[in-house]
């Protein structure tokens, strides 16, 4: 990720930093959020405090940005609360790509298997160009919930490239027809 994000401020790139954010009294989550995150009753579910705070909620450790890349974080980025697993599910990410012209996504981040895979999907059905940055993901699921999304973003939403290649493109000459 901090490689990354590096080469992304190197390119001139916006740099959108996409997080949960959920209400305290979860008012903004409905049953089947509320379920997907806490299948039995001893599991601690969204709302529902862990050695550090309450889990994915606004204003608590466990909504903040890991230490790691909060030195990387620009006052210009833009950072957007999403209250579900998809970055574009009722926030304005897609309306501050499109009203600045942006199409392609290069896509990082954890878990892969849910909160990435779901933002490049949605990503690829508003037709941008989605890149997923293999080696900047991450889960604590299985390793063959990653590989399935790499799978699907190599087949299915669009393509694959590592954080060395993003860094530093090697240019490709291209063809031009003749008529």
């Amino acid at each position: 990720m901090q490689r990354a994000v590096k080469a992304a401020r190197k390119h001139g790139m916006w740099v959108i930093w996409v997080y949960w954010h959920n209400r305290p009294d979860l008012r903004n989550l409905g049953p089947p959020t509320l379920y997907s995150f806490k299948h039995k009753p001893d599991q601690t579910g969204i709302g529902q405090d862990l050695e550090n705070g309450p889990v994915l909620t606004k204003g608590s450790w466990g909504a903040e940005m890991v230490d790691e890349l909060k030195p990387l974080m620009d006052e210009e980025d833009i950072h957007v609360e999403k209250v579900r697993m998809s970055g574009f599910y009722g926030t304005h990410l897609d309306q501050v790509l499109r009203t600045q012209g942006v199409s392609t996504l290069f896509l990082a981040g954890v878990n892969i298997d849910q909160c990435v895979t779901t933002t490049m999907e949605d990503a690829y059905f508003r037709d941008y160009n989605a890149v997923l940055l293999e080696d900047a993901c991450a889960t604590s699921s299985p390793d063959y919930c990653q590989q399935a999304v790499v799978f699907n973003a190599k087949n299915c939403w669009g393509f694959v490239t590592d954080t060395e290649s993003f860094a530093n493109p090697v240019p490709v000459e291209r063809e031009t027809k003749r008529t």
